[in-house]
């Protein structure tokens, strides 16, 4: 239905749906001259809450009288009874264990000058649920507290709960703990586990060793692996169950195309769901080395099912999604195994993979969790649907407003460091205090009287370090670089193990996309090579990991480019804190 404006432009809209109660009959044994009580009553109830919200129209039947409340008991009232008939209508109805008053009297309808009489969304706090209430009765009383009027609550049946998903995923690699590849794998898996033990995975994973184009002999070489470990850092060793043998060994990566795709390559695991929800899963090189891991998570979103109505040619949609939210942007990664459109976005071929793409909506978390997810074909129109259930975890609530003030006395504390340092340079000619910029590129200070004890080093310093001398937002960069560590953490341990070349002209990178690889594999064979490496590689190393990760812009190969340029720009500071993380015993940590 659809109301207008005095030019003829609509203005409001609303469906036309049925009452939840059924025709109002005359209350049991009511003989007074009011006509029969006519009208409609919607009852919702949020049963989480104990609430009803109550709308109703009545067009005859109620006291004209009742422009406001009379002084009698249930005055003008409209209240839900316990019985369930309308010869045997009981006692007002609510949980007294929980709610010691009746709430009901209270709940009033109001005649404003002539019917018919209508009410939005009043609120009543009962502690009961829809399913106490269905086909209880609704009575309602005149001016003077006497009973008119009375219906049946027919609630109407709920839509079937979303089914929740069995299937599992890493949405999130990082570099494995100690390696220094240059290969940088990112993308989504799909863990499937069958009722016979197999271990279904399809895959759309990029930034692999581009060795791993054809048959390699090593232990685990290009291998994708589900290990026992609950954590990247000590993801332990490949899991299965059984006396089989180790199935992990055939299960490799094909890096000839770009994304390596893969649907439903079956393992023979003897793993059930619960066995691997919360594992690592490992990722190797061609040599069989270990260069990035995540953890099986589930999806944040129910089964896909078909959108009512379609009735197009494209099988149920099938695949996950992760929604990630603060206070009003959202960071969407997914994986579709199929019932999507071939037409779009389909990289080669399915599964159709995103990571981390962010929307800025303004919703929090709270607000999109219970909403739905739809997907379109490429014409628009919608085919799939599931319902998103976030978990919001109170402790990790606590925990991120824990970090977020921890960052914020960090930065008071720099911000007084920097203070005692100008006071000490200033008073230097009189205390004998001074301030000095020492040779590894970060400031000290020293009192000839009394030096202050320097507090030990804190080996994740090096993200809040690096991030205040290379990112505009630092306390968002330092939080991405402490919780997920893949974008700093692993350019500290080259430098630990490599160093820095002798300074020298940096020319600036140009290259393109599509020598992305070509430079990864230069800097791999390099580092077979030398025993150093120059700022320029530091640079491209750092900004091909943080661009998307830590600086929340968007990719590609022009932001990396302006990434390179500040960064050796103002090299020192990044160079500064790197050796303070050498300098505070990091390397072995």
């Amino acid at each position: 239905m659809v109301i207008y404006d005095a030019t003829g432009a609509p203005i409001a809209c609303g469906i036309i749906e049925e009452s939840s109660t059924t025709v109002f009959e005359d209350y049991p044994g009511y003989s007074g001259d009011l006509p029969d009580t006519s009208g409609g009553v919607k009852v919702v109830s949020d049963d989480g809450e104990g609430t009803q919200t109550l709308s109703w129209i009545f067009t005859q039947g109620v006291d004209p009288r009742c422009t406001s409340a009379g002084p009698a008991a249930n005055s003008c009232s409209v209240q839900i009874f316990d019985g369930t008939s309308p010869d045997a209508p009981g006692n007002p109805y609510w949980n007294q264990g929980d709610i010691p008053q009746n709430p009901w009297p209270e709940v009033r309808y109001v005649i404003q000058a002539f019917l018919p009489t209508v009410v939005n969304d009043i609120e009543v706090t009962t502690g009961l649920t829809s399913a106490d209430l269905d086909g209880r009765v609704v009575v309602v009383y005149d001016y003077d507290g006497v009973p008119v009027g009375i219906a049946i609550i027919q609630l109407p049946e709920g839509a079937p709960e979303p089914v929740e998903g069995d299937d599992l995923y890493v949405f999130d690699f990082s570099p494995y703990p100690g390696s220094s590849s240059p290969y940088q794998p990112t993308g989504v898996v799909e863990v499937k586990s069958a009722d016979n033990g197999e271990t279904l995975l399809s895959w759309s994973l990029t930034g692999l060793d581009p060795s791993c184009s054809s048959d390699c002999a090593a232990t685990n070489c290009c291998g994708v692996t589900i290990n026992e470990g609950m954590s990247c850092s000590d993801a332990g060793a490949t899991y299965w169950a059984g006396d089989d043998g180790n199935p992990w060994g055939s299960v490799k990566y094909d890096s000839s195309t770009d994304p390596a795709n893969v649907l439903f390559l079956s393992v023979d695991t003897g793993l059930a769901r619960a066995d691997v929800l919360g594992r690592a899963m490992v990722i190797y090189d061609a040599t069989g080395a270990p260069i990035a891991c995540g953890i099986i998570e589930e999806s944040t979103t129910t089964v896909f099912e078909d959108y009512p109505g379609y009735s197009g040619d494209l099988p149920d949609t099938s695949g996950g999604v992760k929604v990630e939210s603060d206070d009003e942007t959202q960071t969407l990664s997914w994986l579709f195994t199929e019932g999507v459109d071939v037409r779009y976005v389909i990289e080669g071929s399915l599964p159709s993979k995103v990571n981390d793409l962010k929307v800025t909506t303004g919703l929090s978390a709270a607000q999109v969790n219970g909403r739905t997810v739809i997907v379109h074909d490429y014409d628009g129109v919608r085919i799939g649907c599931a319902t998103i259930k976030i978990c919001i975890d109170t402790k990790t609530t606590v925990k991120g407003a824990i970090e977020k003030l921890e960052e914020a006395v960090d930065q008071i504390k720099d911000a007084l460091t920097d203070l005692e340092g100008v006071v000490a340079a200033k008073s230097s000619n009189h205390s004998g205090k001074g301030y000095s910029h020492s040779g590894s590129g970060y400031h000290s200070y020293h009192s000839s009287s009394h030096p202050k004890e320097q507090q030990p080093y804190k080996c994740n310093n090096i993200c809040g370090d690096i991030c205040s001398t290379q990112h505009p937002q630092p306390a968002s960069c330092q939080h991405m670089c402490k919780t997920r560590q893949n974008a700093i953490i692993p350019i500290a341990q080259v430098f630990c193990s490599k160093g820095l070349c002798p300074f020298s002209p940096m020319p600036m990178l140009t290259e393109t996309n599509e020598e992305v690889g070509l430079l990864q594999r230069k800097s791999h064979q390099d580092s077979e090579v030398g025993a150093c490496r120059p700022v320029s590689k530091y640079c491209t190393l750092f900004c091909n990991l943080a661009v998307e990760r830590l600086f929340s812009v968007d990719g590609g190969n022009d932001a990396i480019l302006q990434c390179q340029s500040q960064c050796q720009a103002n090299f020192e500071p990044f160079l500064a804190a790197l050796q303070k993380y050498v300098d505070g015993g990091c390397c072995e940590a």
